[in-house]
Formats: structure tokens, sequence, C-alpha cells
């Protein structure tokens, strides 16, 4: 009782046989993420089976996940970046620990030499708020470094 490939064609044709219509080539599942391998005609039952059916889902479910994070930490960048912009015009010391009223800079601001951004009412405040602040000064000077390379290309 032999199941082979009952292809018969000429050996131009043997490269696409193998590649879409052969039962015994090896293919992979096409799920995204999904790393399992059969032959082309095991691979229905790989997809209907249940233990199949719940990698699928998971690997779907997994992706969502991650691509809703992404969207989400993205939209929280930039909502934080534009309230440090409005800090900035409000004159506001970035620290939140901050023991001014209101946090507001009254004269003698200090800002950060880095990116520029930054209001300090201390250098005590700079110092404390370096931690916090560190991560939006990466981004902003990176940001500001690609741009300047872009208008120096134009």
């Amino acid at each position: 009782n032999y199941s082979g490939c009952e292809w018969r064609g000429t050996i131009n044709g043997l490269k696409h046989h193998i590649a879409n219509e052969c039962s015994l080539a090896t293919i992979a599942c096409g799920v995204e993420g999904c790393k399992h391998t059969c032959r082309r005609k095991d691979m229905a039952a790989h997809r209907s089976s249940q233990e199949g059916i719940m990698s699928h889902m998971e690997l779907k479910y997994e992706n969502k996940l991650k691509a809703m994070e992404m969207k989400y930490e993205s939209k929280y960048q930039m909502m934080n970046d534009r309230i440090i912009v409005l800090e900035k015009k409000a004159n506001l010391c970035f620290n939140l620990q901050c023991s001014l009223p209101q946090r507001e800079i009254k004269r003698g601001c200090l800002y950060c030499t880095r990116c520029g951004v930054a209001n300090y009412c201390s250098r005590a405040c700079q110092t404390s708020d370096w931690r916090n602040h560190q991560e939006y000064c990466n981004r902003h000077v990176r940001r500001v470094d690609i741009e300047s390379r872009a208008e120096s290309r134009a």
C-alpha cells in the first residue's frame, strides 16, 4: 500500500511540483509564529487538530497583544512628550518631587544642557530627576540628530 508521489513530468517542472504540489514535500505551517513543519499531505491534519488550533489561537492572541502594546506605548510616549513641551512653556520644574508650590519656577530657571527642553528650579532638582528624565532626553536627542542629518542632506 504505497502512497508515494504520483508526479509525472519534466525535470523543468520538478522544482515547481516540489515547492507547490508534492504531498511528500516537507513544508512549514504558514500560520504566523507557528514553527510546525510536516509533509504537505499531513498539514491539513495539523491545522485542524485540537492542538494545532489551540496553538494557532494562542499565537494569534500573542501577536495581537504585542501589536496593541506597541501601539499604546507609542501613544503614551507621544502624550508624555506633549506634556513635557507644555511644562516647558508653563515654566514648571520637571522634577515631579519638587518642593516649590505647584512646581512653578518664578526666576532663575536651569535647563538640561543635553536636550535643552527640561526646566529645573535648582541643581538638586535636576540631579534627583535624572533617572526619570534620561529616557526622554535620549529619545529627544536621537530625534533631533536624525532630523538635522535629514536637513543637511536636503
